[in-house]
């Protein structure tokens, strides 16, 4: 820990309800798996006690979101030292009635059947019952009977990287399997129902009872067995309910949600259209002034193993280059890493004073346990997420083509969100510049979280992507969204601004503001190899050349056009959508919602909702038929032909000049909105724009101008609303 941060914890709650809850139900034998030490403790009260291995990671954070108890994280070691190990005993084998529990998480499906738990032995190394996962990722229970084995596997593979509650019954007549509660197969039992005997091993967690299989590798916790008990489908339920349904948080790893930046949170069952309509209040502002304005959205982490306590975590960082990690319950600082230098203070005013610190939205990664930041300086920060220590950086001006770096951090900024891509381990970054101060080069770069460096970049402004070709100055990426991931293809999509034709420090370019891919919308490979592109022009249309888009593509598909769109907003004023052909990104539609004017206030990212179909669009200065404020549009009826007005909101201060950097959020039938110097959060029925809501003065007055006050960031929703304010303070609002 950086001696000059912070680090308290507070616990959120009691881990009480959920073990009363299984205990109430008679186990065999109950396993919290939060133990230190060498013994796993039963918490059934039979002291039917295990042994840890030794490569067991202990107090891992838990799985449960009601329980502040930690778990434990098996290694995937097929030995006594990757096991928690209980000596048989008659009280774990029934005669023919069983059921088993446990919470699970992985990072990545297994090669072969790996074993969350199983007991004793058939004579040729089957348990005689058990839980394993498959090498399609699917979670199985084996039962090994006089009249044959039983193998019953869920119809739907486990995601990795998901907290999953698995169960296993068997009643004679009857084996079957629950996922989250809900039963999702049976299988019949042989004639010969009986279990096997026995051959003395007893019950294993993280892999067979012989240690003859691979292991389990992951997150293992709340493990209970009721040898001659079948539970009913209600009583599996309530012990979903049980751990699941006290907290409200899921994780939210990064800006809007997703990948595609719907900002759409699927999983909000807290708040409802009902009871923000009947008033939200002010739940916490951090305590302590956290020293600068906040631009980043929040990202948030459920059950973080603080000190030994899992704690619901919001981070975010601050424009004083401080990056933060506070409780969602209670607004109190955990920790704060104040060790990346000062901010750049400089003469462009695009945030308070000239000063430029962590502007850019934080991603997390739980399966290593990283939450991952950008700093005033160009580097990127991989942090643990229980201490803020620092486990690594990379400097994102290292430019791969050339083995050389291109720009400083004064004329080049990560004004982005970060995009961590699961699936294949890369971490994208992005620079535009401080009012065009010239020569700044606006990039997009992956960074390996494996090799821990810059292994692709590309530059919007280089003539020949893939080689060390001429770089002029421009085409920043400025979109607070960041890149956004086709979540078939992995492809990547940013947005580009204006190129400079002269500029100091820069060849002069005599091909235009466009040249090569400046002004546009940019499809990418994994690797950033370029696959196509589109300009802000559609059927000729071209208002100015300095057509920046200071925006994220968001992705989406609707049920009227079931491609995919991508929509972006553009500061010339106009939204564009594009579709998707063989051949690449495609022109669709241009709407003009807002007034054109080269300040570039109509930036941000619009927000989709797949229960309403709608996309939604802040609007700062209203033109036509289009709102000041929020509008919301349907995709036209019969097939893929753009976007027409569904509502419209007029809320904010009229055409203003700085409600930029809109981007709603979407829950659970509501749409959340901030209006920039207006200094307030506005609810709304998303399906008919129904005003439910508004903070007031809550966070303060109305603005005169662009300076210390506004909320200009994107709401979090999750449980409750979280926001960030220029007033230097993080907000929660709850019923």
């Amino acid at each position: 820990m950086p001696a000059n941060g912070k680090f308290h914890v507070h616990p959120f709650q009691s881990s009480a309800d959920y073990a009363q809850v299984i205990l109430a139900d008679s186990p065999t034998a109950y396993y919290r798996l939060d133990d230190t030490g060498t013994t796993a403790h039963d918490s059934s009260g039979r002291a039917l006690s295990g042994k840890i291995g030794s490569s067991i990671a202990e107090s891992a954070p838990g799985l449960i979101a009601t329980s502040t108890d930690a778990a434990m994280s098996f290694p995937g070691l097929a030995s006594a030292a990757g096991v928690v190990a209980v000596p048989a005993t008659t009280l774990l084998r029934p005669c023919c009635v069983v059921s088993f529990e446990a919470w699970v998480r992985f990072a990545s499906v297994p090669s072969n059947q790996t074993f969350v738990l199983g007991y004793g032995n058939d004579g040729s190394s089957s348990p005689l019952y058990g839980l394993f996962l498959s090498a399609d990722g699917k979670i199985n229970v084996t039962l090994s009977l006089d009249g044959g084995t039983v193998n019953l596997a869920a119809p739907t593979p486990l995601l990795p990287n998901t907290t999953y509650y698995v169960a296993g019954t068997y009643d004679v007549h009857t084996a079957r399997i629950f996922v989250n509660g809900s039963q999702v197969a049976t299988a019949p039992a042989p004639a010969g129902r009986d279990f096997k005997s026995n051959q003395g091993a007893g019950l294993t967690i993280g892999n067979a009872p012989a240690l003859n299989g691979p292991s389990f590798k992951g997150t293992i916790d709340e493990v209970a067995v009721y040898a001659g008990r079948a539970l009913t489908a209600t009583q599996i339920a309530n012990h979903y309910a049980a751990g699941t349904e006290s907290s409200g948080y899921v994780d939210w790893n990064t800006f809007g949600y997703n990948l595609q930046r719907t900002g759409d949170n699927p999983n909000e069952s807290t708040l409802t259209a009902s009871n923000v309509s009947s008033g939200l209040s002010e739940k916490w502002a951090t305590p302590t002034d956290l020293g600068a304005a906040i631009t980043a959205q929040p990202v948030l982490a459920t059950n973080v193993s603080m000190n030994g306590t899992p704690v619901n975590v919001l981070y975010v960082g601050a424009e004083n280059n401080v990056f933060y990690a506070i409780n969602a319950d209670s607004g109190a600082v955990l920790w704060s890493n104040s060790t990346f230098g000062a901010p750049q203070h400089t003469s462009c005013l695009d945030l308070p004073g000239g000063q430029f610190g962590i502007t850019g939205t934080a991603t997390f990664d739980r399966s290593s346990g990283l939450v991952y930041v950008a700093d005033a300086s160009d580097n990127v920060h991989a942090l643990s997420m229980s201490t803020g220590v620092e486990q690594w950086r990379v400097n994102i001006l290292f430019d791969p083509i050339t083995q050389s770096v291109i720009g400083t951090p004064a004329q080049d900024h990560i004004y982005s969100a970060l995009t961590f891509n699961p699936s294949n381990g890369l971490l994208y970054a992005e620079t535009a510049a401080f009012c065009d101060r010239a020569p700044w080069h606006g990039r997009i770069v992956a960074i390996s979280t494996a090799t821990h460096q810059v292994v692709a970049a590309f530059l919007p402004s280089r003539t020949a992507p893939s080689t060390s070709a001429t770089v002029y100055c421009g085409g920043g990426i400025w979109g607070m969204g960041g890149a956004s991931i086709d979540p078939l293809t992995n492809d990547v999509l940013v947005a580009t601004g204006n190129i400079a034709t002269t500029a100091s420090g820069c060849p002069t370019n005599t091909m235009g503001e466009t040249y090569p891919y400046g002004d546009a919308v940019v499809e990418l490979s994994p690797q950033l190899n370029l696959i196509s592109y589109e300009g802000a022009t559609i059927n000729g249309v071209n208002v100015k050349n300095d057509s920046d888009y200071g925006a994220t593509p968001m992705l989406y598909s609707t049920p009227n056009c079931s491609a995919e769109l991508s929509t972006t907003k553009n500061k010339d004023g106009y939204l564009y959508t594009y579709g998707e052909n063989s051949s690449g990104l495609t022109a669709v539609q241009q709407i003009q919602v807002a007034k054109t004017t080269d300040i570039g206030d109509f930036i941000g990212v619009p927000a989709f909702d797949p229960a309403t179909g709608l996309v939604y669009v802040g609007n700062p200065k209203s033109t036509g038929n289009y709102a000041y404020g929020l509008n919301a549009f349907a995709q036209t009826a019969g097939g893929c032909k753009g976007l027409t007005l569904q509502w419209k909101a007029s809320v904010g201060t009229t055409n203003a000049t700085d409600n930029d950097n809109q981007a709603p959020t979407v829950a659970n039938g509501v749409v959340y909105f901030t209006d920039g110097i207006g200094d307030q959060l506005w609810a709304f029925n998303d399906a008919t724009g129904v005003l439910l809501w508004h903070s007031g003065t809550i966070i303060g007055s109305p603005c005169t101008s662009y300076g210390s006050c506004g909320v200009f960031g994107a709401p979090l929703v999750d449980n409750r609303v979280f926001v960030g304010s220029f007033n230097h303070k993080l907000y929660a609002f709850g019923p």
